[in-house]
């Protein structure tokens, strides 16, 4: 609070403000602003008192304040609000202060902004879809910082406009534990989706390894086999493709189904080990009874991608489980056909070693003409022999 009085006189006019404690702060002449601070008015005075919501705006002060807030010096943060200092001011790009404080994790200046009037849900100025304060708290790591702003009355659910991107989604999606926690407690829902792809926390606590998450999310309720919509990924896919073995494991547990196949490619999660080589990842699936010779479209299957990139030991896991060696998607690229095109050995002599025998699918040359072009010698020879090998029946 402030105080103007002024002084009868015209041009001659005096203003007075004190603080809200009664302290004198600045005298001055509104005509010739050269009073001091600790000169004398001499009654009869005409005082008019005029209630002041903040300290007048200064351009070089208020960026002073923001930069307090940015590195959480408290002091200085408290000073200016003494003032007091309007707390919902913006910087340059339309961030406020409490912006600020939340995103570099300083709970002692959010707390003080909290408490001097800060809006606790602010967006920036002339944005549509921007992060809020518990948003920024949220993807940053700052567990004390989401309690004080959730607390202060910032909604724990907000979705940004645009996305639907909610604080829970930021902290699952960056492994920050302690938020994740804070933010269940105060009951955000655990199966909130973004607008656009439909993602879910479950799914990115997944695909980015986040076990404790994962295990945090699943006991709230968080379902582990919603679908994103613009590709049909679950998070059992995810955590596949990426090779997080303990949080594949702990997905199965929760009943996740292994054999569900994406919208977009029909893959299932064993495709997606196959292809990225994850062997425990393949194995787990394969003992949690996912088919070992699924179709995605084309008639793909993981034995074909093993092969075609050439990982060797996926490839011997998936024929011990049965997975089927003559099998040739829609465009006749076999699992033998492909390995020998680039060049993989071991895989070729495991595929023959199975029974695959080499011959001409469709229209297109047979693996030994493929390998022989691209100038795999061993390969050649490995072929060649198989050959041989068939015609005298010989396994």
């Amino acid at each position: 609070m402030a105080l103007e009085a002024v002084v009868d006189g015209g041009t001659n006019a005096l203003r007075v403000c004190w603080a809200g404690s009664g302290e004198i702060l600045a005298v001055w002449s509104a005509e010739e602003f050269d009073m001091k601070d600790d000169d004398i008015l001499v009654p009869p005075l005409d005082l008019k008192l005029v209630m002041l919501a903040h300290w007048p705006p200064d351009q070089e002060e208020d960026k002073s304040f923001l930069v307090a807030c940015t590195t959480g010096h408290v002091e200085e943060v408290q000073r200016r609000l003494l003032l007091p200092q309007d707390p919902n001011i913006t910087n340059e790009e339309g961030r406020y202060a409490l912006h600020l404080a939340s995103e570099n994790g300083h709970p002692l200046v959010v707390q003080m902004l909290l408490e001097a009037g800060a809006l606790h849900d602010p967006t920036a100025q002339d944005q549509e879809d921007v992060a809020t304060p518990l948003h920024l708290a949220a993807y940053y790591g700052h567990p004390q910082v989401v309690n004080l702003l959730v607390a202060g009355g910032a909604f724990h659910d907000q979705a940004m406009t645009d996305t639907g991107v909610t604080p829970l989604l930021l902290a699952a999606q960056n492994g920050h534990l302690e938020v994740v926690r804070s933010l269940l407690e105060f009951r955000a829902v655990p199966d909130t989706a973004t607008k656009q792809d439909c993602h879910y926390p479950l799914h990115l606590a997944s695909q980015n390894g986040h076990l404790d998450v994962v295990n945090l999310l699943l006991q709230a309720g968080a379902s582990c086999d919603k679908a994103a919509t613009d590709d049909g990924w679950t998070s059992l896919h995810l955590a596949a493709q990426n090779g997080h073995l303990e949080v594949v494991k702990l997905l199965l547990e929760a009943r996740a189904l292994p054999d569900t196949k994406t919208a977009d490619t029909g893959q299932t999660p064993l495709h997606l080990a196959a292809q990225h080589s994850h062997l425990e990842v393949l194995r787990t699936l394969l003992e949690a009874g996912a088919s070992c010779d699924p179709q995605a479209t084309h008639g793909v299957t993981p034995l074909i991608l093993a092969a075609r990139h050439g990982h060797t030991d996926v490839v011997r896991s998936l024929l011990d489980k049965g997975a089927d060696p003559a099998t040739s998607p829609t465009d006749g690229q076999s699992p033998l056909l492909l390995a020998a095109e680039s060049g993989h050995l071991e895989v070729v002599r495991l595929l023959l070693e199975a029974g695959s025998r080499d011959q001409k699918e469709m229209d297109r040359s047979t693996a030994l003409h493929l390998a022989a072009l691209k100038g795999h010698t061993e390969v050649v020879e490995v072929l060649q022999d198989g050959a041989k090998r068939a015609k005298r029946g010989h396994p």
